[in-house]
């Protein structure tokens, strides 16, 4: 994992509202301005002054945070094939150069800890895509907003107020923004539920033959 404030943690930063950009016309703060590491950064929670990056994601009118380190990529959402005798939140299945990426609505998946949804259409709906057990995942979200540097002291890792905390790391509580509660990926996209799942051999050759 790369540390906070590493190019190379920049550069993945860019290619992110880079790809972003170019697929769903997204208008956003380039990352160079979003994103501004402390020099002297060696690492996450070692003092008040180390920064880790969250990518900031809005859900109807609420915004989470997804930790960077845990994101591969970012894409504009396409066509879904389906699978039958899935659970409800999982999307379908996304064939990205080659790859097949399992995507799953975190609206829907949000709805076991009390998150409500409309049925209101989304201007510009994204897939934050994530590995896991050597597989990808792929998080529906209704949009990007940004990528926001935070310090430990704009971070609160307790979770007992948030409704659902097994599916949360904390949250984000940056001055004169609204708290965003960080999403555990592996929880929130109930990816050992889902590989179980998708585990079956019926699955799999499905799987295989999309890939093909």
């Amino acid at each position: 994992m790369s540390q906070p404030g590493n190019p190379s943690d920049d550069k993945k930063v860019e290619d992110l509202f880079e790809s972003l950009s170019g697929q769903v016309g997204a208008s956003l703060t380039p990352a160079s301005q979003v994103v501004e590491p402390h020099p002297h950064s060696q690492g996450f929670l070692a003092g008040s002054e180390k920064k880790k990056k969250f990518i900031l994601v809005k859900l109807e009118n609420q915004i989470f945070g997804i930790a960077l380190s845990n994101v591969r990529e970012v894409m504009g959402l396409t066509q879904l094939s389906y699978l039958p005798n899935m659970p409800p939140y999982f999307a379908g299945l996304i064939n990205l150069r080659g790859k097949i990426i399992s995507a799953i609505d975190l609206k829907q998946s949000l709805k076991s800890i009390g998150f409500t949804s409309t049925s209101s259409p989304v201007k510009r709906p994204c897939v934050v895509i994530t590995e896991w057990s050597g597989g990808l995942y792929g998080a529906m979200v209704d949009d990007i907003v940004e990528v926001l540097s935070v310090t430990d002291a704009e971070m609160d890792r307790s979770t007992e107020t948030l409704q659902g905390a097994t599916v949360f790391a904390g949250i984000i509580k940056v001055s004169q923004r609204p708290l965003a509660p960080i999403l555990n990926l592996e929880k929130a996209l109930k990816l050992d539920e889902l590989l179980q799942v998708t585990s079956s051999p019926e699955i799999e050759s499905t799987l295989k033959r999309d890939a093909a």
